[in-house]
């Protein structure tokens, strides 16, 4: 029943997709990538065999059950069963394995499955159509003929189980960097866009070297303490009991008018003062500029500036640009689109510099006007050497944020006229970068620094 009904999931979550499979399949194949099952019980299971009107020949379910074993006997399958998926990452990696398959096959009808087990009587009978088993030897005999057997294999061996892992590490004691469905889940679509983007491997990879250290990070917790007698100040809020004497002498007309105009003094006990509200701001650089080793570094180390911020209780907003300013990503509404977009996101703008930081300048401006508290944001700008801001534009944003610029392997030595006005600059040579260690190293170097600097969010002014 279990089994069934996370199928019936998949399938309606490929409908999302665009991508029509029979049931049975999605069943079988599914349940290869989230556990480890005998391949015989699969071929034989009620959701195949007992279709009375999809007669399967023997040789077909034989040749069937070995295209499932030799699934199974993949290192790549081994390591997705033991990663136990979410069902969006099991039929995004479905779709990426049989979809092309759907163009040369019967089509199977599209319309959703129920998903209470109350709903599925006569499923696997009159309502076969739906259900996509109607199709169901066709589709066999193109899936187990040996040319679709070796091009599935391959699919199965491109799957990049490092991606994969860190996509499904969401609500896991393994960082959480994708939270439920409840939280912002990322969309089918992203998904399978990090799937399908080249080098997304790479930044994967160096993301996973500096986690481990980074996840380390605790929300510091402190505690301070008052004194319950005595009065510090007259202030004109506060409770009845804490009224000036004095105002009770006044007459009730006057004493009601002040009160509603909020004119009466109180005695002001000795309070927490408020920390204004405090925001980091990751800004990186997503232009045709940053390939190589400067956009898995600096992507790696923007993610992980994310978790360590996100741990100690920050507010987080990461964003990309290239000729533009794209779509912001605010850690505390949205944690699943911070890995979609981080990772998946392709630049087809070219690159303006003016006019982003220019209108990154008019949105913090009109932030700041519409607050009603002061907002206090730090700027971290991720980018290259040849980054040409107009030096106006850098000074007016300095007024307003502070400024904290990383520039990933300059091509020379780094002239820009406006560094002397960000308040922290880190630039990352070619020497750094040329082995896994030091790239670890100085990404660490950096993310220990931001730490330092940031205040917690549990520390008072």
């Amino acid at each position: 029943m279990g089994s069934v009904l996370r199928a019936v999931t998949w399938h309606n979550l490929l409908l999302r997709l665009g991508t029509r499979l029979p049931l049975f399949l999605i069943h079988d194949l599914g349940l290869l990538l989230v556990t480890s099952v005998d391949p015989q019980q699969l071929a034989t299971s009620s959701a195949l065999s007992s279709q009375s009107q999809v007669q399967i020949t023997r040789g077909l379910l034989l040749r069937y059950q070995d295209l499932l074993k030799t699934l199974l006997r993949s290192s790549v399958m081994e390591q997705l069963a033991a990663l136990q998926l979410r069902d969006e990452l099991v039929a995004v990696v479905l779709h990426r394995l049989l979809a092309e398959l759907q163009s040369r096959l019967p089509r199977v009808a599209g319309a959703e499955l129920p998903t209470l087990p109350s709903n599925w009587h006569s499923l696997g009978s009159q309502d076969g159509d739906v259900a996509g088993l109607t199709e169901g030897v066709q589709w066999l005999e193109t899936l187990t003929a040996e040319p679709q057997v070796l091009q599935l294999l391959t699919y199965v061996e491109l799957l990049d189980v490092q991606t994969l892992r860190l996509l499904g590490q969401g609500g896991g004691a393994a960082g959480q960097l994708l939270d439920s469905v409840e939280s912002g889940a990322p969309d089918l679509l992203d998904l399978l866009q990090v799937l399908s983007a080249p080098g997304t491997g790479d930044i994967v990879r160096f993301a996973l070297e500096l986690l481990p250290q980074v996840l380390e990070t605790r929300r510091a917790k402190g505690a301070q303490t008052f004194p319950t007698g005595g009065y510090a100040a007259l202030l004109q809020h506060g409770s009845l009991a804490d009224l000036l004497p004095t105002e009770l002498a006044q007459d009730d007309d006057v004493f009601a008018l002040r009160y509603a105009l909020n004119e009466l003094v109180y005695y002001g006990r000795e309070q927490q003062r408020k920390q204004p509200q405090r925001r980091h701001y990751l800004l990186v650089d997503g232009s045709p500029s940053m390939r190589g080793l400067r956009q898995v570094f600096a992507r790696g180390l923007a993610l992980s500036l994310c978790k360590k911020l996100s741990l100690q209780g920050q507010a987080v907003v990461l964003r990309l640009f290239d000729g533009r300013l794209h779509e912001r990503v605010d850690l505390a509404r949205t944690p699943g689109r911070l890995l979609p977009y981080l990772l998946g996101f392709r630049s087809q703008r070219g690159r303006n510099y003016s006019r982003v930081f220019s209108d990154l300048l008019q949105e913090l401006t009109a932030e700041q006007q519409s607050a009603k508290s002061p907002v206090l944001t730090t700027l971290y700008i991720l980018t290259h050497g040849e980054c040409h801001i107009p030096r106006q534009t850098v000074a007016a944003l300095s007024k307003l944020a502070t400024l904290y610029g990383v520039y990933v392997l300059p091509s020379g030595e780094l002239q820009l006229d406006y560094l002397p006005l960000l308040h922290r600059t880190q630039i990352v040579h070619a020497s750094e970068l040329s082995s896994v260690k030091s790239r670890r190293q100085r990404a660490l170097q950096i993310v220990d620094d931001v730490s330092q600097e940031a205040p917690a969010a549990t520390q008072r002014a």
